[in-house]
């Protein structure tokens, strides 16, 4: 498995119902104009966080964490994640060169 480290500087692109979600780290998500305007020092970025031997993608919103999702696999083509309970079992992002 790929370091943590290595991960976080890797962009990578899930499409789901023809719908892309990019998944970038430790990078605000939010421009400095919707931040203004919202009125927020922080709108929403996603890290990697290790617990024991498993990495969790974490979203953050508006500084507080907001939902964690645990990795399954992560090479350098690839993400795969377990999924909410509500979907399928494994989402598989392609990485974005």
């Amino acid at each position: 498995m790929l370091k943590k480290e290595d991960i976080e500087k890797m962009t990578f692109v899930l499409t789901e119902n023809g719908r892309e979600t990019k998944f970038e780290f430790n990078k605000e998500l939010w421009d400095k104009e919707t931040l203004e305007r919202m009125k927020r020092k922080e709108g929403k970025k996603k890290m990697i966080e290790q617990i024991d031997s498993t990495l969790f993608i974490i979203s953050y919103f508006d500084g507080k964490r907001h939902s964690s999702i645990p990795i399954k696999e992560v090479t350098t083509k690839l993400i795969t994640m377990y999924a909410i309970p509500t979907g399928p079992m494994e989402m598989t992002a392609y990485r974005k060169e």
